[in-house]
């Protein structure tokens, strides 16, 4: 553990961002304004079918994406009492484009430092990540941490929104 002086900032660690809309700084993502002035429309992530395999690109349009996740938000946030809805925990995955079973596209996750945040988010898959991806994140992003994974994923959404 280290431990820092009273006017020393942590470090933070400067990365090649792995997506356009992620920034240098691990888990961080643009903001709306930015990434709209910057001509980002499309969100891609890769997804694979737990039943065959498959792998595929999904893309997302990311401001009509983006307002969804905010109306959801807006007519829910009432009900959630500090937690994840049940469909952000346990979210409907996509249909397989090969084999066809429903809710079988799961998004790729492959490293920590690599999860797409932003594609999760806007799908609404935020729910397949586990507890250990969450508290990265949140360890990166400065977010206090908590062992409830319904509260975690709460609190990260509102980080990107």
């Amino acid at each position: 553990m280290q431990l820092l002086k009273q006017d020393q900032e942590p470090e933070i660690e400067v990365i090649t961002p792995p997506y356009q809309w992620a920034t240098s700084t691990i888990a961080k993502v643009y903001n709306l304004d930015h990434l709209l002035s910057h001509n980002i429309t499309t969100i891609t992530g890769t997804v694979q079918c737990k039943k065959c395999k498959e792998k595929y690109e999904m893309e997302y349009n990311f401001e009509e994406k983006f307002h969804e996740v905010e109306r959801f938000i807006g007519e829910n946030f009432h009900n959630m009492h500090g937690r994840a809805t049940e469909s952000w925990s346990k979210p409907l995955l996509p249909t397989c484009n090969t084999c066809g079973p429903g809710n079988s596209m799961k998004p790729v996750i492959t490293k920590k430092r690599k999860i797409n945040w932003l594609f999760l988010v806007l799908g609404q898959m935020i729910g397949c990540v586990t507890v250990a991806h969450l508290k990265f994140f949140c360890k990166h992003t400065n977010n206090l941490r908590s062992v409830a994974k319904d509260r975690l994923i709460l609190s990260d959404l509102f980080g990107f929104i």
